[in-house]
């Protein structure tokens, strides 16, 4: 029966910008398969684990080279969060996309596949020395 709600609440919170897309249909109907997919003791143990995490602490020691995406309409994760992570991790940096929400690969997937491309990049030019 929670199952069948899937569709119905992942289409109510695209209308309320979790995602922000021309057609945020194909976005919900993806989350919602995920979700009907999704056996619920993974998701009861996913959320019991979320409830007590918190690696803050850890961000000022992370050295790999970071970048941080975040979404406008995004009311999971708001901007101020994006913020605080690229601040707090040494030389991050923070890509904004106003019109975004949470589900980045689908909604600015050019940024994230030019993110991953800088990244490569600037690995690769140091481990060669170019």
């Amino acid at each position: 029966a929670l199952r069948a709600l899937a569709k119905p609440v992942c289409v109510a919170l695209a209308r309320h910008g979790v995602y922000d897309t021309a057609d945020r249909t194909p976005s919900a109907a993806a989350v919602a398969d995920a979700l009907h997919t999704t056996p619920w003791t993974t998701a009861v143990g996913f959320l019991r684990a979320l409830r007590n995490y918190d690696h803050y602490a850890t961000l000022p020691r992370i050295t790999a080279a970071t970048t941080v995406i975040s979404g406008g309409t995004d009311i999971l994760t708001p901007v101020a969060h994006a913020r605080e992570l690229a601040d707090t991790i040494p030389n991050a940096r923070h890509i904004h996309r106003p019109k975004a929400g949470h589900m980045l690969l689908h909604e600015a997937a050019n940024t994230v596949a030019d993110a991953i491309n800088h990244a490569t990049h600037a690995a690769l030019s140091v481990a060669t020395g170019a």
